[in-house]
């Protein structure tokens, strides 16, 4: 699987192109994308979900490391506390909140 276009995703008040992402590149170039276009009642509600998902997946993988019994020697240096903060985030973001 390849990667997926950079985060941060954003939720926008456009009814067309509701989830969009703006980053630099590498060589510094300003990109900004359209990521997805939600349709029906819940619209809303599901660009903020889409737009989640890279925060989503950066907390769940921290929270992984963090937990993860065969990577136990990694938490020296990954902090608990730090994976329950960014999975709190993820998931107010992911609520529109």
């Amino acid at each position: 699987m390849s990667a997926h276009t950079p985060g941060p995703w954003k939720k926008v008040s456009n009814f067309v192109d509701p989830v969009t992402a703006r980053y630099t590149t590498d060589d510094g170039t300003d990109e900004h994308h359209s990521i997805a276009q939600t349709y029906g009642p819940k619209w809303a509600s599901n660009a903020h979900l889409i737009a989640a998902a890279p925060d989503l997946l950066d907390a769940l993988k921290y929270a992984l490391n963090c937990f993860d019994a065969e990577s136990c020697d990694v938490m020296q240096t990954l902090d608990p506390v730090q994976a329950v903060a960014l999975m709190r985030a993820a998931i107010a973001k992911a609520e529109g909140k």
